[in-house]
């Protein structure tokens, strides 16, 4: 007979498992399955076989049935394994997520995906030598003597990801990476506090339901912040640019500096026509990268954004209007190296425009309206002046 207080254990378990379904359906209909979401799809499902495993086990230990004693057994390497996996998963999810070079990323994997193997052969071993865990005469669960090589790997794992999403909040100048760092680090606190309660309460496996509602909470605040993005680039959208303009500007003073880098893709709407839009969208993917890659070397605080159909801007802050237009010159430089590499019959042209901030004399509006109509005098002045040597060339010939 299950006592009130496992009962009710189970039926925080099914909970979270249900909730858990939710989140993965979310999840698969929601997004192209990419690097860091793949593996943030492998955590989930290794958490929902560790919560099976811990429900059944509640139900078949202590039961006096020869029988028993072989599922449980499996149900216990498949909880020990689902620990090793889930963590290991939520590690290359964090070093993913936060890296801005996803192909570092992927290299690191192979290496972090040791310890979580050598967890599995322990585990599966355990089922004759009793290493991690064993089931006596009377089918009760009990640790093995290395037993403490699990805690210890996964909380690796766990410290390991804490760690990187440090490094890269610490490192980084573009604003919503930052924040996306802060989420992932507030994460680690819950296997910090489910280790407690387990060691508090050492009869219940508190561990890994404490861990499940802290990957719920932040999988609800990533999703919020996903819908203030741009699906095809993957920043800021038109909404959230003038929502963060507005907020710092209630925070700034006089002796802030706040800039504004506007880019253009000159003449895209002939390149969508003449080339089609999976061209369109590709250039736009490829622009959106140059700008990632561009920003995060530069000092200060950058906010990227998509601002119209081939328009982004770039909000800069804790910077000078000198490092905003060295940011220009860079990602135009990068513009014309992939010009100079590519076999395309196009070329890809940027209008740009810098606009500094005036607190006293300016509007949100205003600021984003001066840098329009900067990169609409550049578009014409390039526009005919390609038309006068069109006229050039004629007389000549």
């Amino acid at each position: 007979m299950l006592s009130r207080e496992i009962i009710l254990y189970i039926e925080v378990d099914m909970l979270c498992f249900v909730l858990m379904c939710i989140m993965l359906r979310n999840l698969w209909h929601t997004h192209k399955l990419a690097h860091e979401d793949f593996y943030f799809f492998i955590c989930t499902g290794a958490m929902q076989s560790i919560l099976i495993a811990d429900v059944a086990n509640c139900v078949l230990e202590g039961l006096e049935y020869g029988w028993v004693t072989i599922p449980l057994y499996i149900i216990n390497a498949i909880y020990f394994i689902g620990t090793g996996v889930a963590a290991f998963s939520w590690l290359a999810y964090t070093d993913f997520a936060v890296s801005l070079n996803p192909s570092s990323a992927s290299n690191r994997k192979i290496m972090l995906n040791i310890p979580c193997a050598f967890l599995t052969v322990m585990c599966i071993c355990s089922l004759k030598t009793g290493w991690i865990f064993y089931i006596d005469e009377f089918n009760i669960y009990h640790r093995g003597d290395f037993h403490i090589i699990q805690q210890l790997i996964c909380m690796l794992y766990f410290l390991c990801a804490f760690v990187y999403a440090i490094v890269a909040f610490l490192s980084s100048s573009i604003a919503t990476h930052k924040e996306l760092c802060k989420k992932l680090m507030y994460y680690n606190i819950y296997p910090i506090i489910g280790a407690i309660l387990q060691i508090s309460f050492p009869k219940l496996v508190l561990a890994w339901p404490v861990c499940t509602v802290g990957m719920i909470i932040v999988f609800t605040q990533i999703q919020n912040s996903q819908i203030a993005l741009d699906s095809m680039t993957g920043l800021n959208n038109r909404g959230r640019l003038f929502k963060y303009i507005n907020e710092k500007i209630d925070k700034i003073s006089k002796d802030d500096v706040m800039t504004c880098l506007m880019l253009e893709l000159d003449d895209f709407a002939s390149i969508n026509h003449r080339y089609g839009h999976l061209v369109g969208d590709d250039l736009l993917k490829h622009v959106a990268d140059i700008i990632k890659t561009a920003s995060s070397k530069m000092p200060g605080s950058h906010f990227l954004a998509r601002y119209s159909s081939s328009v982004f801007a770039i909000v800069s802050i804790d910077s000078t209007i000198e490092n905003t237009y060295l940011l220009k010159d860079l990602i135009v430089e990068k513009i014309n190296e992939y010009n100079n590499k590519t076999t395309n019959s196009y070329r890809l042209e940027l209008n740009t425009s810098v606009v500094e901030y005036d607190l006293y004399n300016m509007t949100p509006d205003d600021f984003f309206t001066l840098g329009d109509e900067l990169l609409t005098e550049e578009s014409n002045e390039k526009h005919v002046l390609k038309k006068d040597n069109i006229k050039s060339e004629d007389l000549i010939k």
